[in-house]
């Protein structure tokens, strides 16, 4: 079935690429990296699904 409303209900992936920029340099530990990415995740990923409608 195809058209609005087609995957309702249906889990969905999402695929985020996020550029830290230069005032945010890449942490060169692993452990770092993981916990800033984890910090990034907490902090965007609800508020983008609550804007695409999802609870």
């Amino acid at each position: 079935m195809w058209g609005p409303g087609a995957d309702q209900g249906s889990p969905r992936k999402y695929a985020v690429l996020a550029e830290l920029g230069e005032s945010k340099p890449v942490p060169e530990d692993v452990a770092d990296r993981r916990e800033a990415l984890k910090e990034f995740i907490n902090g965007f990923v609800p508020s983008a699904l609550k804007a695409q409608g999802c609870s």
